[in-house]
């Protein structure tokens, strides 16, 4: 959707007048209780603002140190590392390393190293480019899948880089999330709408925290027919959602003047951003929560490690696919590609979910390739056979070659007809003596069958 044609629908229009109106008012109050015990209370978004702080401790690239917690601390430092990542990209001389140091230097400073760190050391290869390419997209008007399909990851952690580099682009992670649809619940009590538009439907993300936090935070304030999705994870969904947020929070500091926010200047996006971070920490003592209604459905109680783990992941948004195997008994099964794990997640009704990460994707359908080319080949994932070690080759049998686990090996069930979404398997069409065979080569460097299954759906 083109950015004007976003702001001009009838429903987002109001509510950005509405959150215009409301920008200073002490009227948008909420309160919860922080780490260390003490109750945190805002009268309004510019009383957040106020009341910013996030500490940073972190040395960069060149050996300095930084450390404070002040919006003004954040956003001089952010100012350096911002002036000096845009001198790395076009049209200036690029230089892959300087890129991923300072990239790695704003995942310490927003503390989201897991994972992110990692990835964008294996990947600095290219990855001035890659940057550079995703700036010129995220800096267009227009939001649709053709458009984002070349980003192959954005999370947490890179809505973070590319705000340092993108006019206009704020920081999405879950707690800014969490704000913006609570700001939006706000609005749907305040114009008598009994659901949210879908223009207006911000995926939200749970809070990183442990196994036994003393207190579970919320930061998704879905109650009743008032529903937020959860992110889960998918790349181009969070950056398009990240675009019309922008998008909303620009115009709405355009329609309204005088307030702390347009004293910032050219700050002014980054301290409503500000404002919504320390909103959202926890919606947990929500009064739209208490009033909403008498039951109130919000988003499964999930940590972040037991997302790691699999465990406890039950509920499924609309950013999970729905298949069915292809036995004479189909069963039903969810399953999506996770950016941050690398891998195809598998939610079959265990107590765990099964996962492939791409480097075993990798090896297994150049393995499959290897012993059938385009022939084919049958499930082959019989529990006792492949006990016993008598199981034909066949698609289960390589996995539990590979493996050594038969009980992942018996998700060639659920795995083959996700290859045969992403067109990399042809079925046979039979429910009993079920066989699939390639329909192409496979990828030939790793790279590229990532790229495959972070593309194949919005």
């Amino acid at each position: 959707m083109l950015k004007n044609n976003y702001l001009g629908n009838s429903d987002v229009d109001n509510f950005i007048k509405w959150l215009a109106n409301e920008i200073e008012r002490p009227s948008l109050t909420h309160s919860y209780i922080k780490s260390d015990g003490s109750v945190l209370t805002f009268n309004g978004l510019a009383d957040a603002f106020m009341k910013y702080d996030w500490p940073f401790n972190f040395t960069d690239p060149s050996g300095r140190t930084h450390h404070g917690h002040t919006f003004t601390q954040s956003a001089n430092v952010l100012s350096v590392i911002a002036s000096e990542l845009n001198a790395h990209l076009h049209p200036n001389p690029i230089n892959d390393q300087a890129v991923c140091n300072l990239a790695c230097t704003i995942m310490m400073w927003g503390g989201v190293t897991n994972g992110n760190i990692a990835w964008l050391k294996t990947n600095v290869s290219g990855l001035a480019k890659e940057i550079d390419t995703v700036r010129t997209i995220l800096s267009g008007y227009d939001d649709s899948v053709g458009v984002l399909k070349p980003i192959r990851r954005f999370n947490a952690g890179m809505t973070k880089v590319y705000s340092l580099v993108v006019p206009d682009f704020i920081i999405y992670d879950s707690r800014v999330a969490a704000a913006l649809t609570w700001l939006v619940v706000k609005w749907c009590k305040d114009a008598g709408k009994e659901s949210v538009p879908e223009l207006l439907t911000f995926p939200c993300m749970p809070p990183k925290e442990g196994d036994n936090p003393r207190r579970r935070k919320s930061r998704n304030p879905s109650c009743g027919d008032l529903f937020f999705p959860r992110m889960n994870g998918n790349v181009r969904r969070h950056a398009q959602w990240n675009l019309r947020a922008s998008w909303i929070l620009r115009d709405c500091l355009n329609r309204s003047s005088g307030t702390v926010f347009h004293s910032m200047s050219s700050s002014d996006l980054r301290a409503l951003e500000a404002a919504l971070f320390m909103l959202g920490y926890d919606l947990n003592n929500s009064n739209l929560l208490e009033e909403a209604l008498d039951t109130i459905s919000t988003e499964p109680s999930v940590t972040e490690d037991e997302k790691e783990s699999g465990i406890g992941v039950t509920q499924r948004q609309d950013a999970w696919e729905h298949s069915n195997t292809l036995g004479i008994q189909a069963k039903p099964f969810d399953w999506i590609f996770d950016i941050e794990k690398d891998s195809i997640v598998i939610d079959r009704g265990l107590q765990c979910n099964d996962e492939f990460t791409v480097s075993e994707l990798f090896g297994l359908l150049h393995r499959l390739y290897d012993l059938f080319g385009y022939d084919w080949f049958p499930l082959a994932n019989g529990l006792t056979k492949m006990s016993n070690k008598t199981e034909i080759d066949g698609f289960g049998s390589t996995l539990y070659s590979m493996s050594n686990n038969i009980a992942h090996a018996q998700a060639a069930s659920q795995l083959g007809p996700i290859l045969m979404q992403y067109g990399l398997f042809e079925w046979n069409q039979k429910i009993r003596y079920i066989a699939w065979r390639m329909r192409e080569t496979p990828p030939p460097i790793i790279d590229d069958l990532r790229m495959l299954l972070s593309q194949f759906s919005f």
